[in-house]
């Protein structure tokens, strides 16, 4: 006896691979749950994917804030802002050195994770730690879907990331504002990039600023 076999559209099978690619992908999980998502290199730790920012482990006060941050600083890490492209601090920093949250100072990139990706806002291809360093948080905002990443231990937005970073490192491109960071060298001074020239600061509110960062 012949059996019967059932033959789907090519319609019908990219809507099924969609339905379940969703299912996998955004299944609701809780803030204090994580999904681990990305390749984050072979035999290395992924850093975790949170559907809603986590409560931060360290907390400050309003007037905390507005008096330790410069209200760039206070626009990016606590309003979502985000850097016009080219213009933010750390851009061009090439020395050994470590990248520290300007907020609460948790140890975030190290410059030896930095590559040149050519978008205008500093770009690493790993974190200092997987479990401390950064959280990132499914981001739906303007329309698009993407991925935030914020500070580990305060909260703080940091920028996004892509998929798209060197292929022989993690595939990881964290795109970050400079303005959120502070960078130290081996010798712990201060990072000796000076701002940009006035004439280069604009709004960093445009639609292309927020387009990747």
């Amino acid at each position: 006896m012949l059996r019967k076999f059932r033959f789907f559209s090519p319609r019908s099978l990219v809507l099924a691979l969609r339905v379940s690619t969703s299912l996998l992908v955004c299944r609701p999980v809780s803030a204090s749950t994580a999904v681990f998502m990305g390749n984050s290199g072979p035999g290395k730790e992924k850093v975790p994917l949170y559907t809603a920012a986590p409560e931060p482990k360290v907390k400050f006060t309003e007037d905390e804030l507005r008096q330790k941050l410069t209200p760039e600083e206070y626009r990016v890490t606590q309003q979502k802002g985000t850097e016009r492209a080219g213009t933010g601090p750390n851009l061009n920093v090439k020395e050994d050195g470590v990248f520290s949250c300007v907020v609460c100072g948790n140890r975030l990139f190290e410059t030896e994770d930095k590559f040149d990706s050519s978008t205008g806002w500093p770009s690493f291809s790993d974190v200092v730690s997987k479990s401390n360093s950064v959280v990132r948080v499914v981001d739906e905002s303007h329309g698009m879907r993407r991925v935030e990443v914020i500070c580990g231990q305060c909260g703080a937005h940091l920028g996004h990331v892509f998929e798209d970073g060197p292929r022989e490192k993690t595939g990881q491109r964290y795109c970050i504002n400079g303005s959120c960071m502070r960078f130290s060298g081996k010798a712990g001074e201060e990072n000796p990039e000076p701002p940009p020239p006035e004439e280069a600061r604009g709004d960093a509110e445009t639609p292309a600023a927020k387009t990747d960062n």
